[in-house]
């Protein structure tokens, strides 16, 4: 019974996060759920007068090559980016209040989450432009990648929040990690491109594995079930990882914070 009290408690803290958050980023916001999609829109856009209209990287519907990338990717990039804060900015609340420590950062990963769901209708709005058809498949791989990503994301933010208090210089590389991520994943260029003696660096890539099979479902209503072995064996470590620095570290937050 202590454990299933222990679940509720935590469940409903999550719930109060992720409208305190909702609310602090929208509070004033004449745009609202538009910033959803403003952020990957705009490099979209961006990325396409570079690569497809000046570079004319060989890719066929570009537009929908980028969007499909860069909407999952998005959400990665912001869970990862915002992370090493997420308990650097809650330094009172961790010293004054006993709950558990990995809803923070969960919240947040779970609230970035939530606006690539928004966005989803939007993408799906471009596809059908260019004349695409979601399929049934959705119904269930959709949710099968939002879980796996949550659970990858999840990990790598428990990680990374709970080392930056005690290393403080983290925040800054991870965004600079964020950066070399992007361009080292198939985002704005085709895994094809990749000359076959380099193609073993997507197997070591976390997030390709991720972006790869969101493109292959919303572009091209595929499921690629040689990737999900990969994805399910990066999300457990990931996982497994974040808790276990995170159980270690998290009676030592008070101290530090």
């Amino acid at each position: 019974m202590s454990h299933i009290s222990s679940l509720r408690h935590g469940c409903e803290l999550v719930r109060v996060l992720l409208h305190k958050e909702m609310q602090v980023r929208y509070r004033g916001s004449l745009l609202g759920y538009a910033w959803s999609v403003a952020h990957p829109l705009t490099f979209g856009l961006i990325y396409w007068l570079v690569f497809g209209r000046i570079m004319r990287v060989p890719v066929a519907e570009y537009p929908l090559f980028l969007l499909s990338g860069l909407f999952p990717w998005q959400w990665m990039a912001a869970s990862l980016g915002n992370a090493p804060a997420a308990f650097m900015a809650n330094g009172a609340i961790i010293r004054k209040t006993a709950f558990p420590r990995g809803v923070l950062p969960f919240s947040q990963v779970l609230m970035e989450g939530v606006h690539f769901l928004c966005a989803l209708p939007v993408l799906t709005g471009f596809l059908l432009w260019y004349g695409h058809r979601p399929a049934l498949c959705w119904l269930w791989a959709v949710p099968a990648l939002f879980m796996f990503q949550i659970l990858f994301l999840t990990g790598m933010s428990w990680l990374l929040a709970s080392l930056t208090p005690f290393l403080r210089d983290l925040e800054r590389f991870v965004q600079l990690g964020i950066m070399m991520l992007m361009y080292a994943t198939p985002v704005i260029w085709s895994a094809d491109m990749l000359p076959p003696r380099w193609q073993w660096l997507l197997n070591v890539n976390p997030a390709a594995p991720l972006v790869m099979a969101w493109r292959e479902l919303l572009l091209h209503n595929r499921v690629m079930l040689s990737l999900f072995p990969l994805t399910i064996l990066m999300a457990c470590l990931s996982l497994f990882a974040g808790w276990f620095v995170l159980r270690r570290l998290a009676p030592r937050l008070a101290e530090v914070l």
